[in-house]
């Protein structure tokens, strides 16, 4: 019995513990991937896709223009936007940090492919903006702030794993 908990832990990890990182190539998972694969036993491509577009739709608004592309049932392309966090200046907190990213989801019987690609981040009053390959220098350090900078990884994996997890509801009501 505890070894079939603890291979259930194992295989538990492995599905949902791929983090993205963001590295001067964008980001990566720890085994040097840019995507994830997520598989859905007995799903086709159609149903998954139908099951992502309803998921997306119904929890993030205002997608119009270039915010939300599809090509059905292959491909979703999201472009959000989320705040990477707040800072202090001067000693008063200060919003902002929204940064950018495009989401491509692409759909195969049983299996969905998430590709995190981020664009660019606005910084708070006048600090101006970064894009992706400003947000590095040239050595490949963060040349952005650390709360920032944390807050783009966290937002995007959150998406990532909400997404996941969301698809895996029973649309049963």
């Amino acid at each position: 019995m505890k070894k079939l908990l603890l291979f259930s832990v194992l295989i538990a990890g492995m599905t949902f513990g791929q983090t993205f990182k963001l590295t001067p190539e964008n980001y990566k998972t720890a085994d040097n991937k840019d995507y994830v694969v997520y598989e859905f036993p007995g799903k086709s491509k159609t149903e998954l896709f139908k099951t992502a577009k309803i998921y997306i739709t119904s929890n993030y608004k205002n997608l119009k223009g270039d915010g939300y592309n599809e090509v059905e049932p292959d491909q979703i392309v999201l472009n959000l936007r989320a705040n990477a966090g707040t800072i202090k200046r001067l000693g008063i907190p200060v919003i902002g940090g929204d940064f950018t990213n495009r989401y491509e989801i692409n759909f195969k019987d049983e299996k969905i492919m998430v590709k995190p690609q981020f664009e660019s981040i606005e910084l708070p009053d006048g600090m101006g903006g970064l894009t992706d390959k400003q947000a590095f220098n040239k050595k490949g350090d963060v040349s952005i702030n650390k709360i920032h900078f944390e807050g783009i990884q966290e937002k995007t994996n959150q998406f990532v794993e909400e997404l996941q997890k969301g698809m895996q509801k029973s649309s049963d009501w």
